[in-house]
């Protein structure tokens, strides 16, 4: 019938039959929801176990996680509860620029150049190659930009902007990871134009978290370029941009660890 408003990061759907309501609820990002309803709910998980949950003030709480639960019975509203992400680029992506803050871009950049937020160019939004509708450069040209895929040009670099709009401290978080083929990628990640993460990822793993200050209308980008060439540098990268808990960073705060192969940070 209809998606219940809430963050992209969490589905809430409603179907209707014969009379009932039944909502899928699953999310990207654990967090704990809140369900209206005046009446007992029937809550089932993936193992077909079931609970009864009566509503306190019309209320009912429940955590959501990336396990779908399935909830039976007059469901009117589902809002999260003191959700800290503020985006996420696999649920947040989307065929429009700007929808829930990303956008899709690319510059003509060494791999080791200074970056400006100047140097971002627009990509396009059309069929790739005998493939699926992605972000690309235009004329059908490497870089590239899918849900959870980039992939950097010879003399291009591929960019994930997000634009912010809040104003705090906030955590980037999120994970990268490559086949071993190619002599690797570079990520590198700068807010506002200023480096805060610099890696080269090669046949490994990583994650990374980075406490960083935003402005609303801060462009943070995530960046993939060639390491020595660009041959099967697809590389799967994800970003999450969550309120951060604790004292603020710095501004201007600057990351840039060394990269010896299988760096994990955390």
């Amino acid at each position: 019938v209809s998606r219940f408003a809430s963050a992209a990061s969490t589905y809430a759907l409603k179907f209707s039959r014969a009379g009932e309501t039944l909502v899928v609820l699953w999310t990207n990002f654990p967090v704990t929801v809140s369900i209206s309803s005046e009446s007992p709910l029937t809550v089932t998980n993936m193992m077909g176990g079931e609970q009864i949950v009566t509503p306190v003030s019309g209320k009912v709480t429940l955590q959501a996680t990336k396990d779908v639960q399935y909830v039976l019975g007059p469901v009117t509203a589902v809002s999260e509860v003191n959700n800290p992400l503020l985006a996420d680029s696999v649920s947040g992506y989307s065929k429009t620029a700007g929808k829930n803050g990303w956008s899709y871009g690319w510059a003509t950049l060494a791999p080791t150049a200074a970056y400006s937020v100047s140097n971002y160019s627009p990509m396009s939004w059309a069929i790739w190659g005998s493939d699926n509708y992605w972000w690309f450069k235009s004329g059908g040209q490497y870089p590239y930009a899918a849900s959870t895929q980039m992939h950097p040009g010879s003399s291009y670099w591929g960019i994930r902007r997000w634009t912010s709009n809040y104003s705090g401290q906030v955590t980037l978080e999120g994970e990268i990871s490559r086949g071993s083929t190619s002599d690797g990628t570079g990520i590198r990640i700068f807010v506002d134009g200023a480096e805060v993460y610099n890696i080269i990822v090669d046949g490994n793993s990583v994650s990374y978290k980075i406490p960083v200050v935003v402005q609303v209308g801060s462009k943070v980008d995530f960046t993939v370029n060639k390491n020595l060439n660009s041959s099967y540098d697809a590389t799967n990268f994800t970003s999450r941009i969550l309120k951060a808990v604790g004292p603020a960073a710095p501004s201007g705060l600057r990351i840039t660890p060394a990269a010896p192969r299988n760096l994990r940070i955390l």
